[in-house]
């Protein structure tokens, strides 16, 4: 029997089966309110969380994952991203509003790399620019057009200040590949320098096919590179690309004996986004440009792989395709160095293999060995003469298409 045939068989009046009616519908009318409130704290919630980094909503939930695509043909740079740049973008870095490059600004005549390599480095380590010139960064081993170089620093700040911005001067008149920002060269502004190196490409080098940058202690073994970038991927270039040693489930250093030291004011949760190791990351142009936009936008947070590569590339829903069987081991070192193993890594890290500056002569011998032998019996493989050493080892990876 319904509630309302109850109220009539009863005799209830109009007014006493209105009263029924309310009550029925209360329940109802209470699960309503707590489902709109509860979809409104979690809207909330998730803008919160749009960032992650101080508490700041700054943007809409992160967009779903696709993969990455290669380009089978030669496509024109998304120069139309630089449109929708504040006016006043030149000038901005973050949060510093009056930014301005200090050498090396100038846009290089037709820059149009197939893999432009920004290199962070420290105003002080002269040696390890010097030894990039030397080795992997050489324009005798890859012409301008396939590899262009520029050091990314900061100036000097405290005693010595004018002394050391001499001799940075002097030597970006020198090589000309120095590119200096406005900003303090300290270990918290590194993600200065990583938004500053996104800069310079998207308003000086935007045609660049590739961008990878690395930390001046990374030995990139440029012919597997090039190798790489001609077959295990495409010369035409790529989209949604984010390739570099993956990390995931990192948590944040909570003790204060921490270098990496983040308090909950500055990152309030227990676990970081899935995030490149900084030292070698390789982007598409799309992927950087986006990036770039994203951070110029974004709450300053010092741990640049965190925020560029992690947050940011979480809320731009652009995955990460890991590189692992490309990067040399510790193992595979002494191998190579015997000549029990062809050197095609294509990045190594100093630290993680028990390199230095005084310990790279050896190395790079044998990948010029390498170079010199497979040079004389070339094939198919295109620049590099590994082949389809790379494409084995980047299909190894899961990740190639």
């Amino acid at each position: 029997m319904t509630i309302l045939g109850a109220a009539w068989r009863c005799g209830m009046s109009a007014a006493g089966s209105a009263r029924a009616l309310a009550v029925l519908a209360l329940p109802r009318l209470l699960l309503l309110v707590v489902f709109v409130s509860l979809s409104g704290y979690a809207w909330f919630a998730v803008q919160q969380d749009a960032l992650g980094v101080g508490g700041v909503a700054v943007a809409a939930p992160p967009a779903l994952p696709v993969p990455y695509q290669l380009l089978n043909d030669s496509e024109p740079p998304p120069l139309e991203e630089l449109a929708g740049l504040a006016p006043d973008d030149d000038g901005v870095l973050i949060d510093l509003r009056d930014f301005r490059f200090l050498l090396g600004g100038a846009a290089p005549a037709r820059c149009r790399p197939l893999v432009l390599v920004l290199v962070h480095t420290a105003l002080g380590h002269t040696a390890e620019r010097a030894l990039i010139r030397a080795t992997w960064g050489s324009r005798l081993l890859a012409p301008r057009a396939e590899v262009l170089v520029r050091f990314m620093v900061g100036q000097p700040s405290g005693e010595g200040a004018d002394a050391a911005q001499r001799r940075i001067a002097e030597e970006a008149a020198a090589f000309g590949d120095i590119v200096q920002g406005s900003f303090v060269d300290t270990y918290r502004n590194l993600t200065y320098k990583h938004a500053m190196a996104l800069k310079w490409f998207a308003r000086r080098c935007p045609e660049a096919t590739y961008l990878l940058k690395v930390d001046d202690d990374v030995v990139v073994n440029t012919p597997v590179l090039l190798d790489f970038v001609h077959n295990a991927m495409s010369p035409h270039g790529a989209r949604r690309l984010l390739a570099c040693t993956v990390l995931a489930h990192a948590r944040p250093k909570r003790t204060w004996r921490s270098k990496w030291h983040v308090g909950y004011r500055e990152y309030p949760h227990d676990e970081y986004p899935t995030y490149c190791a900084g030292w070698a990351v390789l982007y598409s142009p799309d992927v950087a440009f986006a990036l770039y936009r994203e951070v110029q936008r974004t709450p300053y947070f010092w741990i640049d792989d965190v925020l560029v590569t992690g947050v940011l590339a979480e809320r731009l829903g652009v995955t990460h395709a890991s590189w692992a069987s490309l990067v040399l081991t510790s193992d595979e070192l002494p191998r190579i160095l015997a000549g029990d193993l062809r050197p095609t890594f294509m990045v190594a890290l100093w630290y993680d293999v028990g390199l230095d500056a005084d310990t790279q002569g050896p190395l790079w011998h044998r990948v010029l060995a390498e170079v010199a032998s497979s040079s004389s019996s070339r094939g198919p493989g295109g620049p590099g003469g590994a082949g389809n050493t790379t494409r084995d080892a980047w299909s190894a990876t899961g990740t190639s298409p």
